[in-house]
């Protein structure tokens, strides 16, 4: 379950609550560390070498953080040393326990996030943006299209959106669960956003 939910908030990282004074919330963050401890204990401390990357960028986050900022108790260098450690530790959490589980399943996990999004989009479109602004801070959305810009669902902005849409479609890849329907699916998300990004984010796959 952790696992799920650890890949479902990595989906969606800007869900959480206006109580946390931060756009990128902790919850893939908070899974994915509880997750870790769970299986070392349970298993001991194992690393898989397809992990070395992830390690290696949080040890330099650490180092970082501690040398060079001006100090280390300071609000700033919490935000700066949180920002730096989640991306590894949600990785190495999810590389040590996604061969565990079937592909079927793991695409079930993220289809849910997909429709999370087209619901976040429906908010949006029946004039309800105060609802996805309660789960996510800073959400930029004027309603309408007067503005030329699209949907963000529940992400901060438009470029945010496409960029997660990608990560997305990896993650399909990866697993072998890219089909013609949810290849539909992510393109009409995409679509939605009216997002220069596009361009961006396509230019970078073909590379």
């Amino acid at each position: 379950m952790l696992f799920k939910f650890t890949l479902f908030f990595a989906l969606l990282p800007n869900i959480g609550t206006t109580l946390i004074p931060s756009d990128t919330q902790p919850l893939a963050f908070l899974f994915a560390g509880l997750g870790l401890i769970r299986f070392w204990l349970t298993k001991g401390i194992r690393l898989y070498s397809i992990s070395v990357p992830f390690i290696i960028m949080l040890i330099c986050a650490i180092l970082s953080s501690v040398f060079f900022s001006t100090s280390i108790f300071s609000i700033d260098s919490f935000r700066y040393f949180f920002g730096y450690i989640t991306a590894p530790v949600i990785m190495i959490y999810i590389l040590s326990q996604i061969h565990q589980y079937d592909s079927k399943r793991i695409a079930k996990v993220i289809d849910i996030a997909i429709y999370v999004m087209f619901f976040g989009i429906f908010l949006q479109m029946i004039n309800l943006s105060s609802v996805v602004n309660f789960f996510v801070n800073r959400a930029i959305f004027s309603q309408g299209f007067s503005t030329g810009r699209g949907f963000t669902s529940f992400f901060t902005e438009q470029s945010q959106f496409v960029s997660q849409l990608g990560l997305t479609a990896i993650f399909y890849y990866l697993i072998n669960e890219l089909t013609r329907k949810r290849i539909i699916l992510l393109t009409c998300l995409i679509i939605s956003t009216f997002a220069g990004h596009v361009l961006v984010l396509v230019f970078q796959i073909s590379l």
